[in-house]
């Protein structure tokens, strides 16, 4: 790089090619002749890979973009808007909005209102949005999936073990806590986004065959759905002064898309969903319906009826 107007040997082209950009006397010089890095230098012909905020020179393009997405070193951020400052500015005014309603008091005590809250490992909102916590997740379920990457890429181990070794690794830290999330479009995407790439991976096919309906080794939105079911079906069989329960009941007054009741079976009354969940054989068969995809479609007719109650696939 060189610097217009400036013929101080100590500043020479040659200077800052030995000396680490981030050194604290270059960062003070900057500092103190109040000029920009990025617009009073010119670009060097002789080196394509270079930092534009500390000099180093890399031989890969892929090289350079690492390092500036480690360090943040990218030309002009601070005029840079980005998605995260937009996303911040939004959590501050929500914060402070969550701060000027009334407080609850906890006898004499004056509790601290609060818009984001961890509680048992999971992030709730006070809007009632769970997008958070899934990321928060996802976050954690790739974490744990790149300490491991020695396992995914051995090929002496077969692929059914890589894959069971994935579920109770990295799958059950990505999904910790589904119960109680909606399940709507947007986390629906997020998950399966998440699970197609880290499978592809795996297997060695590609994000988007994992991510295809049709094509997918390992349906993670199923297998949320599964135990969500099963879940379901433990707190339909308890007692009725159980406040769980009386939640649960909340949820079926007032459906929305993506909710705990979204797999159970459509019933025109409560009491008729509790008399289902009360014959476990015939939830079970329904939990493990959910867990595989169906081998065998029985087409409606004279000898079968066409329900949500089957076990099995049913179609007109």
């Amino acid at each position: 790089m060189k610097w217009k107007g400036h013929n101080d040997p100590e500043w020479e082209r040659q200077h800052l090619l030995e000396r680490d950009g981030c050194h604290e006397v270059v960062r003070e010089f900057w500092a103190q002749s109040g000029l920009n890095p990025c617009e009073h230098f010119i670009q060097d012909t002789e080196a394509k890979h270079r930092c534009a905020v500390c000099c180093k020179v890399y031989k890969r393009a892929q090289d350079l973009k690492a390092h500036k997405t480690r360090l943040g070193h990218h030309h002009c951020k601070a005029h840079k808007v980005t998605n995260t400052a937009v996303t911040d500015a939004i959590l501050s005014k929500r914060i402070d909005e969550q701060a000027a309603l009334p407080k609850v008091m906890w006898g004499v005590e004056e509790t601290t209102n609060a818009w984001r809250t961890k509680y048992l490992g999971s992030v709730f909102e006070a809007g009632g949005g769970c997008m958070t916590d899934v990321k928060m997740r996802m976050a954690a379920a790739r974490q744990r999936f790149g300490k491991m990457r020695h396992i995914w890429s051995d090929k002496r181990l077969h692929l059914n073990l890589r894959l069971r070794l994935y579920k109770s690794s990295v799958c059950s830290i990505m999904t910790y806590g589904s119960e109680a999330w909606q399940l709507s479009d947007e986390v629906s995407r997020a998950l399966n986004g998440a699970n197609s790439q880290m499978l592809s991976i795996i297997t060695g096919n590609t994000p988007h065959h994992e991510a295809s309906k049709d094509s997918r080794t390992f349906d993670l939105l199923r297998w949320i759905r599964a135990r969500r079911l099963q879940w379901l079906g433990h707190i339909l069989r308890m007692g009725q002064e159980r406040k769980l329960k009386q939640a649960v009941f909340e949820i079926y007054k007032s459906p929305k898309q993506g909710d705990l009741l979204m797999d159970a079976p459509k019933v025109r009354s409560w009491r008729e969903l509790t008399t289902y969940a009360a014959d476990k054989e015939y939830w079970k068969a329904r939990v493990r319906c959910m867990r595989q995809q169906p081998v065998v479609k029985v087409h409606a007719g004279n000898h079968v009826e066409a329900g949500s109650w089957a076990p099995f696939t049913v179609s007109s």
